[in-house]
Protein backbone atom coordinates (compact mmCIF):
# COMPACT_ATOMS: atom_id res chain seq x y z
CA UNK A 1 0.00 0.00 0.00
CA UNK A 2 1.15 3.30 -1.00
CA UNK A 3 2.20 5.79 1.56
CA UNK A 4 -0.83 8.16 -0.21
CA UNK A 5 -3.35 5.93 0.30
CA UNK A 6 -2.10 5.05 4.43
CA UNK A 7 -2.78 8.94 4.74
CA UNK A 8 -5.97 9.05 3.40
CA UNK A 9 -7.09 5.92 5.36
CA UNK A 10 -5.75 7.51 8.37
CA UNK A 11 -7.54 10.66 7.54
CA UNK A 12 -10.72 8.90 6.94
CA UNK A 13 -10.32 7.50 10.68
CA UNK A 14 -10.21 10.74 12.17
CA UNK A 15 -12.83 12.26 10.53
CA UNK A 16 -15.25 9.06 11.51
CA UNK A 17 -14.24 9.31 15.23
CA UNK A 18 -14.80 13.05 15.21
CA UNK A 19 -17.88 12.69 13.66
CA UNK A 20 -18.78 10.15 16.15
CA UNK A 21 -17.73 12.45 18.82
CA UNK A 22 -19.83 15.37 17.81
CA UNK A 23 -22.71 13.26 17.38
CA UNK A 24 -22.60 11.73 20.60
CA UNK A 25 -21.94 14.89 22.12
CA UNK A 26 -25.30 16.88 19.80
CA UNK A 27 -27.20 13.68 21.35
CA UNK A 28 -25.84 14.29 24.76
CA UNK A 29 -26.51 18.23 24.87
CA UNK A 30 -30.18 17.26 23.22
CA UNK A 31 -30.89 15.12 26.18
CA UNK A 32 -29.53 17.47 29.03
CA UNK A 33 -32.19 20.05 27.26
CA UNK A 34 -34.95 17.65 27.03
CA UNK A 35 -33.80 16.67 31.06
CA UNK A 36 -34.18 20.20 32.09
CA UNK A 37 -37.16 21.05 29.84
CA UNK A 38 -38.80 17.94 31.53
CA UNK A 39 -37.68 19.04 35.51
CA UNK A 40 -38.80 22.60 34.42
CA UNK A 41 -41.97 21.61 33.29
CA UNK A 42 -42.65 19.53 36.16
CA UNK A 43 -42.09 22.58 38.10
CA UNK A 44 -45.13 24.47 36.52
CA UNK A 45 -47.06 22.05 36.78
CA UNK A 46 -46.43 21.80 40.76
CA UNK A 47 -47.44 25.30 40.56
CA UNK A 48 -50.67 24.42 38.63
CA UNK A 49 -51.55 22.02 41.47
CA UNK A 50 -51.02 24.35 43.90
CA UNK A 51 -53.59 26.60 42.61
CA UNK A 52 -55.91 23.90 42.26
CA UNK A 53 -55.58 23.16 45.82
CA UNK A 54 -55.74 26.48 46.61
CA UNK A 55 -59.00 27.02 44.90
CA UNK A 56 -60.71 24.38 45.92
CA UNK A 57 -60.20 24.32 49.50
CA UNK A 58 -61.69 28.09 48.84
CA UNK A 59 -64.25 27.19 46.87
CA UNK A 60 -65.30 24.56 49.75
CA UNK A 61 -65.32 27.28 52.24
CA UNK A 62 -67.37 29.94 50.41
CA UNK A 63 -70.32 27.28 48.79
CA UNK A 64 -70.76 26.23 52.39
CA UNK A 65 -71.22 29.79 53.72
CA UNK A 66 -73.41 30.38 51.39
CA UNK A 67 -75.33 27.03 51.90
CA UNK A 68 -73.79 25.17 48.88
CA UNK A 69 -74.01 27.79 46.65
CA UNK A 70 -71.71 30.02 44.55
CA UNK A 71 -74.05 32.11 42.61
CA UNK A 72 -76.74 34.22 44.62
CA UNK A 73 -79.37 31.92 45.76
CA UNK A 74 -82.73 32.90 43.91
CA UNK A 75 -84.20 32.93 47.70
CA UNK A 76 -81.70 34.03 49.75
CA UNK A 77 -81.00 36.67 52.02
CA UNK A 78 -77.98 39.00 52.06
CA UNK A 79 -75.90 38.72 55.58
CA UNK A 80 -72.37 40.24 56.10
CA UNK A 81 -71.92 40.37 52.59
CA UNK A 82 -73.04 36.84 52.00
CA UNK A 83 -76.14 35.20 50.43
CA UNK A 84 -77.41 32.48 52.66
CA UNK A 85 -79.99 30.16 51.09
CA UNK A 86 -83.48 29.89 52.64
CA UNK A 87 -84.14 25.94 53.38
CA UNK A 88 -87.22 26.59 55.01
CA UNK A 89 -89.53 29.08 53.48
CA UNK A 90 -93.51 29.54 54.31
CA UNK A 91 -93.43 25.97 55.79
CA UNK A 92 -92.09 24.35 53.19
CA UNK A 93 -88.78 22.42 52.75
CA UNK A 94 -86.22 24.26 50.28
CA UNK A 95 -82.75 22.39 50.91
CA UNK A 96 -80.90 22.07 47.44
CA UNK A 97 -79.97 18.34 46.21
CA UNK A 98 -76.21 17.60 46.58
CA UNK A 99 -75.36 17.87 42.91
CA UNK A 100 -76.08 21.57 43.11
CA UNK A 101 -73.53 21.87 45.48
CA UNK A 102 -71.26 19.76 43.56
CA UNK A 103 -72.45 21.83 40.65
CA UNK A 104 -71.87 25.27 42.52
CA UNK A 105 -68.60 24.20 43.62
CA UNK A 106 -67.22 22.96 39.70
CA UNK A 107 -68.76 26.74 38.49
CA UNK A 108 -66.59 28.72 41.52
CA UNK A 109 -63.41 26.17 40.34
CA UNK A 110 -64.08 27.19 37.01
CA UNK A 111 -64.48 30.85 37.24
CA UNK A 112 -61.59 31.57 39.80
CA UNK A 113 -58.40 28.65 38.89
CA UNK A 114 -57.73 31.26 36.07
CA UNK A 115 -57.12 33.85 38.13
CA UNK A 116 -54.62 32.38 40.77
CA UNK A 117 -52.79 30.54 37.34
CA UNK A 118 -52.38 34.05 35.93
CA UNK A 119 -51.54 32.98 32.80
CA UNK A 120 -48.32 31.59 34.37
CA UNK A 121 -46.69 34.82 34.08
CA UNK A 122 -44.43 33.99 36.88
CA UNK A 123 -42.46 31.70 34.44
CA UNK A 124 -42.35 33.88 31.48
CA UNK A 125 -39.17 35.85 32.23
CA UNK A 126 -37.38 32.17 32.24
CA UNK A 127 -38.14 31.99 28.44
CA UNK A 128 -41.61 29.92 28.64
CA UNK A 129 -44.66 30.47 26.33
CA UNK A 130 -47.94 29.55 27.09
CA UNK A 131 -51.02 28.20 25.51
CA UNK A 132 -53.97 27.93 28.13
CA UNK A 133 -57.70 27.07 27.40
CA UNK A 134 -60.33 27.55 29.71
CA UNK A 135 -60.61 24.69 32.54
CA UNK A 136 -63.75 22.37 32.70
CA UNK A 137 -64.19 20.74 36.29
CA UNK A 138 -65.71 17.86 37.61
CA UNK A 139 -66.77 17.27 41.52
CA UNK A 140 -67.93 14.50 43.38
CA UNK A 141 -68.74 15.27 46.68
CA UNK A 142 -68.13 11.51 48.63
CA UNK A 143 -68.45 11.10 52.73
CA UNK A 144 -65.48 11.96 54.04
CA UNK A 145 -63.74 13.61 51.33
CA UNK A 146 -64.28 15.53 48.03
CA UNK A 147 -62.70 14.47 44.76
CA UNK A 148 -62.20 17.10 41.96
CA UNK A 149 -61.16 16.07 38.14
CA UNK A 150 -59.93 19.22 35.64
CA UNK A 151 -59.68 19.34 32.04
CA UNK A 152 -57.37 22.32 31.61
CA UNK A 153 -55.41 22.17 28.53
CA UNK A 154 -51.80 24.08 28.32
CA UNK A 155 -49.27 24.20 26.44
CA UNK A 156 -45.94 24.56 27.29
CA UNK A 157 -43.30 25.80 24.83
CA UNK A 158 -39.65 26.91 25.32
CA UNK A 159 -37.74 26.95 22.11
CA UNK A 160 -38.03 23.98 20.17
CA UNK A 161 -39.61 21.99 22.74
CA UNK A 162 -42.85 21.60 23.89
CA UNK A 163 -45.30 19.86 26.01
CA UNK A 164 -49.23 19.27 27.04
CA UNK A 165 -50.77 19.19 30.19
CA UNK A 166 -54.29 18.43 30.21
CA UNK A 167 -55.71 16.49 32.96
CA UNK A 168 -55.51 17.40 36.62
CA UNK A 169 -57.11 15.72 39.79
CA UNK A 170 -56.92 16.82 43.17
CA UNK A 171 -59.30 15.20 46.56
CA UNK A 172 -58.85 16.28 50.19
CA UNK A 173 -60.26 15.65 53.03
CA UNK A 174 -63.95 17.59 54.02
CA UNK A 175 -66.86 17.52 56.12
CA UNK A 176 -69.16 19.12 53.61
CA UNK A 177 -71.17 16.16 52.69
CA UNK A 178 -71.97 15.63 56.75
CA UNK A 179 -72.55 19.57 57.08
CA UNK A 180 -75.40 19.22 54.14
CA UNK A 181 -76.48 15.86 55.43
CA UNK A 182 -77.04 17.07 58.91
CA UNK A 183 -78.66 20.11 57.48
CA UNK A 184 -81.45 17.94 55.65
CA UNK A 185 -81.83 16.41 59.48
CA UNK A 186 -82.29 19.64 61.11
CA UNK A 187 -85.24 20.97 57.84
CA UNK A 188 -86.96 17.23 58.36
CA UNK A 189 -86.93 17.96 62.57
CA UNK A 190 -88.52 21.70 61.18
CA UNK A 191 -91.27 19.99 59.47
CA UNK A 192 -92.75 18.63 62.83
CA UNK A 193 -92.89 21.74 64.30
CA UNK A 194 -93.02 24.61 61.23
CA UNK A 195 -93.18 27.77 62.82
CA UNK A 196 -91.06 26.66 66.15
CA UNK A 197 -87.07 27.05 66.23
CA UNK A 198 -86.30 22.53 67.13
CA UNK A 199 -83.62 23.75 69.46
CA UNK A 200 -82.90 21.09 71.55
CA UNK A 201 -82.80 18.46 68.41
CA UNK A 202 -80.22 20.84 67.07
CA UNK A 203 -78.14 20.67 70.37
CA UNK A 204 -78.60 16.95 70.45
CA UNK A 205 -77.64 16.48 66.80
CA UNK A 206 -74.42 18.50 67.87
CA UNK A 207 -73.55 16.37 70.50
CA UNK A 208 -73.34 13.27 69.05
CA UNK A 209 -71.70 14.05 65.70
CA UNK A 210 -69.49 16.26 66.85
CA UNK A 211 -69.65 20.01 65.60
CA UNK A 212 -71.08 23.29 67.01
CA UNK A 213 -73.46 25.54 65.66
CA UNK A 214 -74.84 29.49 66.11
CA UNK A 215 -78.37 30.54 64.86
CA UNK A 216 -79.30 34.41 65.10
CA UNK A 217 -82.09 35.84 64.90
CA UNK A 218 -82.43 38.59 62.12
CA UNK A 219 -85.38 40.89 60.54
CA UNK A 220 -88.92 39.10 59.02
CA UNK A 221 -88.69 36.58 61.70
CA UNK A 222 -85.87 34.79 59.95
CA UNK A 223 -83.14 32.38 61.87
CA UNK A 224 -79.41 32.30 60.45
CA UNK A 225 -78.42 28.53 61.53
CA UNK A 226 -74.23 28.04 61.40
CA UNK A 227 -73.06 24.51 61.30
CA UNK A 228 -69.42 25.18 62.50
CA UNK A 229 -67.08 22.39 61.30
CA UNK A 230 -63.15 22.39 62.80
CA UNK A 231 -61.29 19.26 63.83
CA UNK A 232 -58.32 21.34 64.97
CA UNK A 233 -56.06 19.29 62.65
CA UNK A 234 -55.60 21.29 59.45
CA UNK A 235 -57.30 24.34 57.59
CA UNK A 236 -58.47 22.07 54.43
CA UNK A 237 -61.61 21.33 57.14
CA UNK A 238 -62.43 23.89 58.92
CA UNK A 239 -65.81 25.77 57.58
CA UNK A 240 -69.01 26.90 58.71
CA UNK A 241 -72.14 25.71 56.81
CA UNK A 242 -75.50 28.53 56.45
CA UNK A 243 -78.95 28.03 55.60
CA UNK A 244 -81.74 30.34 57.00
CA UNK A 245 -85.06 29.26 58.00
CA UNK A 246 -88.36 31.47 57.51
CA UNK A 247 -90.99 31.68 60.50
CA UNK A 248 -94.01 33.47 60.81
CA UNK A 249 -94.09 34.56 64.68
CA UNK A 250 -96.90 37.28 65.93
CA UNK A 251 -96.56 40.24 67.59
CA UNK A 252 -92.79 39.44 67.34
CA UNK A 253 -93.26 36.55 69.90
CA UNK A 254 -90.84 33.23 68.98
CA UNK A 255 -91.16 29.82 69.67
CA UNK A 256 -88.04 27.29 70.48
CA UNK A 257 -88.35 24.08 71.47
Amino acid sequence: MKKGQVTIFVIIAILVIAGIIVLALAMNNKKEVGDQFKMNSNNIKAYIDSCIKETSIDGTFFIAIQGGYYKKPENSKNYLFFYIPYYWYKNKEAVPELKVLESELSSYIDDNLPGCINNLEIFKDSGYTFDLKNPSSSVKINEKNIDIEINYPIVITKGSSSIKLEQFQYSFDSDLKKAYDYSKLIIEEQKKTPNSVPLSYIISLANEKGFNFEKIYIEDDDVIYTLVFDDNKDNENKFSYAFVSDYNWKNGVNKTL
